[in-house]
């Protein structure tokens, strides 16, 4: 199907059409300039891309893409260029250079003020949520990850702002040559929770998701990179793995995070070693 300029954010910012038209699962995007300045136009956002473009505003820049107008269903940021420029660099370099670009991007997004807070951040707990639930009605692994998920929340003895989702695909690099994060979900919670998304990423596979091994394998480079504690951050990926697989229910890909969740199940630390 042919995706059509979104014409009436062409009009309303003044913008000229830069490139071809694309869309993402949940967007549809456009290169544009205006004047001299390069841009990308994101616009038919779904509800949740709405929300992290008003995060993107929030942050004004702090480790993530620069937005220069928002409004209803459309954001006007910053181009960032190489979308697999991170995975490119992992594979020339290895996963240590690429955690390290990855915590300077999350350093800057954390170093946003505590307060005030950004008026409609997700506390961990919320994004946590269908832990619990899911646990309760079918067992097996959620079972584990629903006490890690509480263990954890109840030893976080600080909260910063958290991209949410930050991994080698949502970190480009600007024109300039320094990197900048997109599409944040906008949590606020422990900070090494920010690292366990990274972990996942196995730049060798089809897909781009690892396996089990792969994780374990990663987070002690991740780990030393970030500061963190390694036990710590196995425990947060183990959550995050199990709560995508409680998310995809029923969804073909229920059956890519499931089993990476089962895998570092017995990995994981018992929840009552982080309290």
């Amino acid at each position: 199907m042919e995706i059509q300029p979104p014409q009436r954010w062409l009009e309303a910012w003044d913008l000229t059409p830069d490139g071809e038209p694309f869309a993402s699962s949940w967007s549809q995007l456009l290169p544009v300039r205006r004047g001299d300045q390069l841009l990308m136009l994101k616009a038919a956002m779904a509800e949740q891309e709405v929300a992290g473009s008003a995060f993107l505003a929030w942050l004004q820049g702090r480790g993530a893409a620069h937005v220069h107008e928002r409004q209803d269903d459309a954001v006007l940021m910053e181009r960032l260029f190489g979308p697999t420029a991170l995975a490119d660099l992992t594979k020339d370099q290895g996963d240590a250079a690429a955690f390290t670009v990855l915590r300077n991007v999350a350093d800057a997004i954390h170093s946003a003020p505590a307060e005030p807070r950004f008026a409609n951040i997700i506390p961990m707990e919320q994004w946590f949520a269908a832990l619990a639930p899911v646990a309760a009605s079918a067992g097996g692994v959620f079972v584990k990850a629903a006490a890690t998920f509480e263990a954890l929340g109840a030893s976080t003895a600080s909260r910063v702002h958290l991209h949410g989702d930050l991994h080698h695909g949502n970190v480009m690099r600007r024109a300039d040559g320094t990197w900048a994060a997109i599409d944040p979900k906008g949590i606020l919670g422990d900070r090494t929770l920010e690292f366990a998304m990274m972990l996942f990423v196995d730049v060798a596979v089809d897909g781009g998701i690892g396996d089990a091994p792969g994780v374990i394998a990663r987070v002690s480079a991740a780990s030393s990179v970030a500061g963190v504690d390694r036990e710590r951050l196995l425990a947060w990926s183990f959550c995050q793995s199990a709560l995508y697989a409680a998310w995809f229910a029923g969804h073909p890909h229920e059956a890519l995070w499931r089993p990476l969740a089962e895998g570092l199940e017995g990995a994981a630390p018992e929840p009552r070693t982080l309290s």
